[in-house]
């Protein structure tokens, strides 16, 4: 995936997750490293679009070393991005800020990464790449 395509489809991720989290989490604010702050929702917009350019990362380098059976090979695909999604959407979280994880629970932000890596992807897919290319 060039780098266009994974900057739309992270923005669009990003986009998911600040919908979700402004809909479902809790009205709050993150202090990030150097004093300032930010609305929840806007964190975790950062949040996802980091956590899917690491998952397309993973994808494009890691799994072309990895002996994949042919079969599975979409749904391990779609596994280990989710798990990757899920993992560092909550280390950023951790990393900003250490006590946010535990104060808005690792159910909210698994199902933020999880909804806005689904939705993003296919916001990506069958809007933005079609126009694009």
């Amino acid at each position: 995936m060039p780098f266009q395509a994974t900057a739309l489809k992270a923005a669009s991720v990003g986009a998911s997750a600040y919908a979700i989290m402004a809909m479902n989490g809790p009205d709050a604010n993150v202090a990030l490293p150097g004093g300032s702050t930010v609305p929840l929702p806007v964190f975790a917009a950062g949040a996802a679009a980091t956590g899917s350019v690491i998952s397309d990362m993973a994808h494009n380098y890691i799994f072309n070393f990895l002996p994949l059976d042919q079969k599975y090979e979409n749904t391990e695909a779609m596994l280990v991005s989710a798990g990757v999604s899920v993992g560092s959407f909550y280390a950023v979280s951790a990393a900003v800020a250490s006590d946010l994880p535990g104060s808005i629970g690792l159910v909210n932000i698994a199902g933020t990464a999880l909804l806005s890596n689904a939705i993003g992807d296919y916001v990506y897919s069958a809007v933005i790449a079609p126009m694009v290319v």
